[in-house]
């Protein structure tokens, strides 16, 4: 089961190569150019995203109903989830007994044989796969891995209760100490992007210009366009974020939350985004894996 980790086949891959992450914010549709980005950088990008950018480099997600949805070659149901706990020793939650029927969209890997495929999971709950909430459970990653080429699985750190804790934060040193440095335990830092940043960073890419991150207003990533409100635990994360990668952390557009918090990111320069040849070399040797 191992060939499927993202493990020390891993480490340092990237020697020094630039990514350009388009995450789900709306700075992502200010671009008129993405397109020639895309085809001369190593290109990442998350969950719905994919429909949009379906040319990119790297793919990732972390949540179930999405992976599901990406990754399951038959129609499946889900309920929705109403709210409540799942915890390793004890649960008290809600749901819509209600099926949701959902046809998967698996073509959308037949347009991008290379592409990388990354699913953040879980060691638990392993029993929320039939509703709307939570991570992969990693079985289900090694699974969905084995039917997909170039499809790989990380692991999000859970407490004993199962809970994600701790998280992503300047005020915990040991999540800063441990940042990126393996892949089968990263912390949580709320959302998809803590585990884009600490892979790209495990594989050794030198910086990450971001368009969609960091920004006020709606999110496309998720099932449906929604206002997005950045929690408490997501802004602290965007600290150590800012804190680890410094001015290698490059705004081409958005990202407005790094100057209302004041924290620091780099600005992109005419050179940053020409990387096309560094960029097929890269994809080379991850293909060779």
């Amino acid at each position: 089961m191992s060939k499927y980790f993202l493990d020390n086949r891993f480490k340092d891959i990237a020697n020094g190569e630039t990514a350009f992450c388009i995450f789900g914010g709306p700075s992502a549709k200010s671009i008129d150019n993405i397109e020639e980005l895309i085809q001369n950088n190593f290109t990442v990008t998350v969950n719905n995203n994919i429909i949009d950018y379906p040319n990119v480099d790297m793919y990732f997600t972390a949540d179930n109903l999405l992976t599901r949805t990406y990754f399951e070659t038959e129609e499946f149901f889900v309920h929705k989830f109403l709210g409540g706990k799942l915890l390793r020793s004890q649960s008290n939650f809600r749901y819509n007994e209600d099926p949701i029927w959902i046809t998967p969209k698996i073509d959308v890997f037949s347009k991008n044989e290379s592409m990388i495929k990354i699913i953040g999971c879980n060691h638990f709950p392993s029993y929320n796969r039939n509703f709307t909430t939570g991570q992969t459970y990693y079985l289900d990653g090694i699974m969905f891995a084995r039917n997909h080429e170039n499809t790989y699985i990380c692991i999000e750190h859970r407490d004993e209760s199962g809970e994600s804790y701790p998280t992503l934060t300047l005020e915990n040193p040991s999540t800063v100490e441990t940042y990126g440095k393996n892949p089968m335990d990263f912390i949580s830092g709320g959302n998809i992007s803590s585990i884009v940043f600490q892979t790209l960073r495990y594989m050794g890419f030198q910086s990450v210009i971001v368009i969609g991150y960091a920004d006020n207003g709606t999110s496309n990533g998720y099932d449906k366009v929604t206002q997005f409100e950045w929690s408490a635990e997501e802004i602290h994360a965007m600290s150590v974020h800012s804190y680890v990668w410094k001015d290698n952390l490059k705004v081409l557009a958005g990202g407005e939350l790094f100057d209302q918090f004041d924290l620091t990111h780099g600005s992109v320069s005419e050179t940053d985004l020409m990387n096309k040849k560094t960029k097929e070399e890269l994809i080379n040797r991850l293909n060779q894996l």
